[in-house]
């Protein structure tokens, strides 16, 4: 299957890296000193090579009559046989109809071997990369345009799915299990993996990709074997494995801690290494108590907690940034289409003078 297959209205958006990482499987790492930092060397969202089994995916692709817009970034190496089977599939799915292809961040030399020739018409270019486009029309989107609404198909697709996977609490006057407050919805992650399970592993690579632009992980996969990433919930065990395929690390498992006064595992530093940092994974971080709980135990046994990572990250008070955590999604004043309530017992007289909207 395609992982990174979206679309608007206009055309389809393709990334090629989605597509090498989430196919690729970190057992297979190699460690031979003669290809070690080639791309045939990394794997996860360390790829850097497409091989022949992605390109039967990309062809295999029921499309609708639109144009295609398909990204190469950080992609190294194709072979000739696949390059031109590649040109191939695209001159007769979309160019004989008279469907415009847009190829961004193209390595020279792999675009030199798709022998495009005066058909490809550059829209940028720097010493290395190269973006165009092959098709006519008068309206051409330009790369910067073409990136912005790639990265607009992604979010209202998963603006959507955040949507349809939120269910009304049947008792808001129920306290929640972590901390002492009444929420009026409960985001369901569970629900989203499974009715969406493609989509939901490229959630994971994007996930994967603000990570690494945070620094809580490295840019090169031998910089993360002191890093182990730590869940506390099924959903964050989930989340947690994927990101372990994708990054090639170990990962810490510790019995839940969302209960109030509930006892943790008897002989839990066992579970953690001194001098160690890990990433704490869960799925939705509200008011941030079981979060908090995890890094007080985690530095309790002499570990180092290096970053927090979730999918959904409510933000309870504005201005309130965490500079090591990684989030997809935020549920924030300003966006909050699923309407999404925190509330104690003293909301009550907020209601009655009309603060609570403010």
């Amino acid at each position: 299957m395609l992982y990174s297959i979206l679309k608007d209205e206009n055309r389809y958006y393709l990334n090629m890296h989605a597509e090498c990482a989430l196919h690729t499987y970190l057992n297979g790492f190699i460690e031979d000193e003669r290809i070690k930092n080639t791309s045939r060397q990394k794997q996860g969202i360390y790829c850097r090579k497409i091989n022949a089994d992605i390109f039967e995916h990309i062809y295999s692709y029921p499309y609708e009559n639109k144009s295609i817009c398909i990204d190469f970034k950080k992609i190294e190496e194709i072979t000739e046989n696949n390059l031109v089977a590649f040109v191939t599939f695209i001159k007769k799915q979309f160019c004989a109809k008279g469907k415009n292809v847009y190829l961004l961040n193209v390595q020279k030399n792999i675009l030199e071997k798709m022998n495009w020739g005066d058909k490809f018409q550059i829209l940028e270019e720097t010493d290395c990369i190269v973006s165009g486009r092959i098709g006519r029309g008068k309206a051409t989107p330009q790369y910067d345009q073409l990136i912005c609404e790639a990265e607009e198909a992604f979010r209202e697709e998963f603006g959507r799915v955040v949507s349809e996977c939120t269910d009304e609490l049947n008792n808001t006057n129920e306290q929640h299990t972590s901390v002492p407050v009444y929420l009026s919805k409960y985001i369901d992650i569970k629900k989203m993996a499974e009715s969406n399970a493609g989509f939901f592993r490229l959630c994971i690579y994007y996930l994967a990709l603000q990570m690494m632009d945070k620094n809580i992980i490295k840019q090169e996969c031998n910089q993360n074997k002191d890093i182990s990433l730590f869940f506390h919930t099924m959903n964050g065990g989930y989340i947690a494995a994927q990101l372990a395929q994708l990054f090639n690390v170990d990962m810490v498992y510790l019995d839940h801690l969302g209960p109030l006064g509930s006892v943790h595992r008897k002989h839990f530093e066992k579970s953690i290494a001194d001098d160690k940092n890990y990433i704490i994974v869960s799925d939705v971080i509200c008011l941030g108590g079981e979060v908090g709980r995890a890094r007080t135990i985690i530095e309790y046994c002499g570990g180092r907690v290096g970053g927090e990572t979730c999918v959904v990250d409510i933000k309870t008070v504005q201005n309130r940034e965490v500079d090591n955590r990684a989030s997809l999604y935020t549920v924030s004043k300003t966006n909050n289409k699923i309407d999404y309530k925190i509330k104690t017992d003293l909301c009550a007289g907020c209601e009655m003078e009309g603060k609570c909207n403010e």
